[in-house]
């Protein structure tokens, strides 16, 4: 299947989301902050980012920002 970053910094729900994506098969890439979720952008190819905008150092929009500047980025659900 394909692989999935989880940017949120609520640890209980970046697991609970690991878990879900990972029992239907995805690979998931979990990240707890902005910079963190920039960082595993960068590391792995992604096919679809689940992104809290409300996160400590860089914020969700940053990391949205980001990714819009990417023609080829992957969509994402906020």
């Amino acid at each position: 299947m394909s692989t999935i970053l989880v940017a949120e910094d609520h640890p209980r729900t970046r697991a609970m989301l690991g878990r879900m994506l990972a029992s239907e098969g995805h690979t998931t890439v979990l990240a707890a902050d902005g910079d963190e979720a920039l960082e595993q952008l960068a590391a792995h190819e992604v096919a679809l980012v689940l992104l809290d905008l409300v996160m400590p150092n860089s914020h969700g929009f940053a990391v949205l920002d980001h990714l819009r500047a990417d023609a080829s980025a992957s969509p994402v659900i906020v």
